[in-house]
């Protein structure tokens, strides 16, 4: 009897090995045998769509599987709206679920060792790892605990209006805020070094960007497309390497503002001495609303100095681009500022009544 349990054990062994690379289908979802005894969930057609459930196993001829991981691709560009992972999944292989324009939310069984949710957001079990932000996702706060960010992790999430990276986090990868295009603020970690390519492709609502004096390197295309950006900052004093077309569609007007001390080599750099490079000190200067028209700009020898607002009188005041001032003058009502005894180039200037101020650039032809 003895041997005959032992045959037979072998024969049952023997089947469910023979149907390794084999693929099925269980209430929709399709699967891979992956063992004698495992499961991964893998892409489908017509594309999975609403809620999905993964279940813990299923039985196949005879034999139960334990469901342990969701293969590349899997859901990708699907019409998901939330999903439940079980307590026996172990690996989510990148990409799973990239392109869920309709996801929601993501829900682990609270068994699970390897992956939690914060938020609906898909994190590693110890939060150190952002797996991936429902694409549906308005508000997000990153957990303190995470100190890397999945490729792709907020690709498509088009609802984000701002993002706080972290200063536990060091690398921005790629494609990792893809054309996140109502995305309007980021404030980078304080110790980010790298920014991948694509990573924050087609996000056309950022207006102003501000990089850390830790950044050293900017891959391809990283804001490429990102059409409303009109201010840079960088706090470093050296350039960071840039890659292709990191900023291919920033207009040669933009504003980049730099360390005082590094005005020139920002303007001598090959990428950077097309653009207008300014001290951020300037930065310092509040910039409100004072209804005062300065034109024409770019000018030749003086410009008009027009004021509407409730203030009598106004102080205006001329800077180089290293931030250095060159003249001060208190006017009031409509003024014309001689200025032919300036070389061309670019020049700052605030304008300031009270306790509100407006700043700007004038470009002397």
């Amino acid at each position: 009897m003895k041997l005959l349990y032992s045959l037979l054990f072998t024969v049952l062994s023997a089947c469910a090995f023979s149907q390794i690379g084999q693929e099925i289908t269980h209430n929709s979802i399709r699967y891979k045998i992956i063992s004698g005894s495992t499961l991964e969930v893998i892409a489908n057609s017509p594309q999975y769509s609403g809620f999905i459930e993964i279940p813990e196993e299923v039985e196949h001829n005879g034999t139960s599987f334990t469901v342990t991981s969701i293969g590349e691709d899997a859901f990708k560009n699907s019409s998901i709206t939330n999903i439940e992972l079980p307590k026996t999944i172990t690996q989510i292989t990148k990409g799973a679920f990239w392109g869920c324009s309709d996801l929601y939310s993501f829900y682990i069984d609270h068994q699970n060792l390897s992956y939690r949710t914060i938020d609906g957001v898909l994190y590693s079990y110890d939060a150190s790892l952002l797996i991936q932000c429902p694409a549906l996702k308005e508000n997000i706060t990153i957990s303190e605990y995470t100190t890397a960010i999945e490729e792709g992790a907020f690709a498509y999430c088009t609802n984000i209006t701002s993002i706080t990276i972290p200063n536990h986090i060091t690398s921005i990868p790629s494609r990792a805020f893809y054309n996140c295009n109502k995305l309007q603020t980021v404030v980078f970690s304080e110790n980010l070094q790298t920014i991948g390519e694509y990573a924050f492709y087609n996000c056309h609502a950022l207006s102003s960007v501000s990089f850390p004096v830790s950044l050293t390197n900017i891959d391809d295309y990283a804001f490429s497309a990102c059409s409303g950006i009109h201010t840079l900052e960088f706090k470093g004093t050296t350039p960071p390497t840039l890659g292709i077309d990191v900023f291919e569609s920033i207009q040669n007007g933009t504003s980049i503002y730099v360390p005082e001390s590094s005005v020139s080599v920002y303007a001598q750099d090959s990428f950077w001495s097309s653009y207008s490079v300014i001290s951020n000190t300037f930065l310092s200067v509040s910039n409100t609303a004072l209804n005062v028209k300065i034109y024409p700009n770019p000018f030749t020898n003086q410009i008009i100095i027009e004021h509407t607002s409730s203030c009598y009188e106004y102080i205006f005041t001329l800077y180089s681009i290293q931030g250095t001032e060159i003249i001060q003058e208190v006017t009031s009502g409509t003024h014309v500022q001689n200025l032919d005894f300036l070389p061309s180039g670019t020049y700052l200037y605030t304008i300031s009544c009270r306790e509100t101020s407006q700043r700007g650039v004038l470009v002397k032809n």
